[in-house]
């Protein structure tokens, strides 16, 4: 059983191989025809303004057909499936070149902003339409990173079994791995190649999540092949009631609580579902882009965050002087590093509390523009210079936008978190944010010796919060342990909050 999947390739290599030598020549007849046909009507969007615009956007549109809907309509229109339907549909994704090359050859667009192509900041054109030299995957400094970490990916298990426990509830995952153990006894050359499949899937995207900090896409292979085995675990369940449980009523019983397994999950996400929804995510957008950012600016987050905000640029025409940049996490840390060496606008795009808002990655140049100045010293490299504070009279269930303002003498040795806490009138804790300083992506030991650091933060107030009075307190801690300041405290007073009756 162990070595059947061997047995499979060595029996069926030259079937592999022909189909090898088949996807070549499908692909490369496919890239011949798209340069047949692409090139000419470059030319021709080039020199006929008005036949440009329907032009782009319809081969922009068709890539964002997903391939198994494009073979299905295909498979549809020819009746059958072959090279026919496979030439054409990647014949049609090939035009999007002509598309990339009209954007690339626009003066507007030459240049880089933070090592990134002024095209792909703009969101005309896909990194990965660079095979991977702006891809931001490799080309923001952390491949590298990626080869020489933790090469099993094992610190990563623990997110992979929270989105896991998202995507599977347990029974479902018991279910797959039955499902696994029946393959094999059943066709164990196939359960061997899908075994393979999944122990790489699952390395490789664990070593990517462990590395980079990605989301969890990668694991969509993995997911799709467990729904694969726990479809095998629930047809042999439905097979053995019907051949155990003679009565009906049993086995519709059976049959029922594999239906209420997917209802179940669903109900399982629906409150993280409502919780993640944003139903004025135009409004907040368009409030972002009516702040006075600077000109050049250049504004980068998550797919989700950027979207709303490059559609109201593009569309809608507002702020087409911003460069707004899909990235992850880790190119968000890169840019922020590029930006404060470069001593360029950048700022961070972020979601929480139902809302989009921004973190500014700035040094500032007038300390007077702080409107609650202070001046108390943490230690002989760091000095705290006050703070602003919005809205000035907050409500119940309302998020305060609150910035600390730090300016170096001296380049901190070692990082800290930053704690604010919000405390009644007997002192008892109300609400609190902790958070490493700048968000982690510009870390105190990477300070530089001068600057005035703008640290933002966003505390939420409780729905039910009680008219009074509160006070809000900070300071820093690394680990289990307070840092004192050079007075002798270790919880500074920051401001006075009061809450209207």
């Amino acid at each position: 059983m162990d070595q059947g999947w061997l047995a499979l390739l060595t029996e069926r290599s030259g079937e592999l191989w022909l189909q090898v030598l088949q996807h070549l020549f499908l692909t490369a007849v496919s890239t011949v025809a798209g340069v047949v046909i692409g090139v000419p009507l470059g030319v021709l969007a080039w020199w006929v303004p008005w036949v440009r615009v329907p032009l782009l956007g319809a081969v922009g549109v068709l890539q964002t057909v997903p391939s198994l809907a494009m073979l299905a309509f295909l498979l549809a229109v020819f009746q059958k499936i072959g090279t026919t339907p496979a030439v054409l549909a990647l014949t049609l994704y090939a035009l999007l070149p002509l598309r990339a090359q009209h954007f690339l050859a626009q003066p507007q667009w030459q240049g880089e902003i933070l090592g990134i192509r002024k095209v792909v900041a703009s969101g005309l054109v896909t990194p990965h339409y660079f095979g991977g030299v702006d891809n931001l995957i490799l080309a923001l400094d952390y491949g590298a990173e990626f080869l020489a970490g933790d090469f099993l990916g094992l610190s990563a298990l623990p997110q992979f079994a929270a989105q896991l426990d998202q995507q599977f509830p347990w029974p479902a995952t018991a279910l797959a791995g039955l499902g696994v153990i029946l393959l094999w006894r059943r066709r164990p050359r196939e359960a061997g190649l899908l075994t393979v499949s999944a122990v790489f899937s699952l390395w490789a995207a664990l070593r990517f999540l462990a590395a980079v900090g990605e989301d969890g896409d990668n694991f969509i292979p993995l997911y799709l092949l467990m729904g694969a085995w726990l479809a095998v675990a629930m047809a042999w369940v439905l097979e053995s009631g019907q051949r155990w449980l003679r009565p009906p009523w049993p086995q519709r019983l059976l049959l029922l609580l594999l239906i209420l397994l997917p209802l179940w999950n669903m109900a399982r996400g629906w409150p993280l579902a409502l919780q993640r929804r944003q139903v004025d995510v135009r409004a907040q957008a368009a409030a972002l882009l009516a702040q006075p950012l600077p000109t050049g600016a250049l504004l980068a987050g998550e797919w989700a965050a950027v979207t709303p905000l490059r559609y109201l640029q593009r569309v809608e025409g507002l702020r087409p002087d911003l460069w707004i940049v899909a990235t992850d996490v880790a190119g968000e840390q890169v840019l922020w590093q590029r930006a404060m060496a470069a001593d360029a606008p950048y700022f961070l795009l972020r979601r929480s509390q139902g809302r989009l808002w921004l973190l500014p990655a700035v040094t500032v140049t007038d300390a007077a523009a702080i409107s609650h100045p202070d001046s108390r010293r943490l230690n002989d490299q760091v000095r705290w210079l006050g703070y602003d504070l919005a809205p000035a009279s907050p409500q119940p269930g309302q998020t305060l936008a609150l910035t600390l303002f730090w300016g170096v003498d001296a380049t901190p040795t070692q990082a800290w978190s930053t704690f604010i806490h919000l405390l009644d009138a007997q002192g008892e804790k109300v609400a609190q944010v902790d958070r490493t300083p700048l968000a982690d992506h510009y870390p105190p030991p990477q300070w530089q010796p001068g600057q005035v650091l703008a640290d933002a933060y966003e505390l939420t107030l409780p729905a039910g919060l009680a008219a009074g009075r509160y006070q809000l307190v900070f300071g820093a801690y690394r680990g289990d342990e307070r840092f004192d300041w050079t007075d002798g405290l270790s919880t500074q007073p920051l401001a006075e909050i009061v809450i209207a009756p």
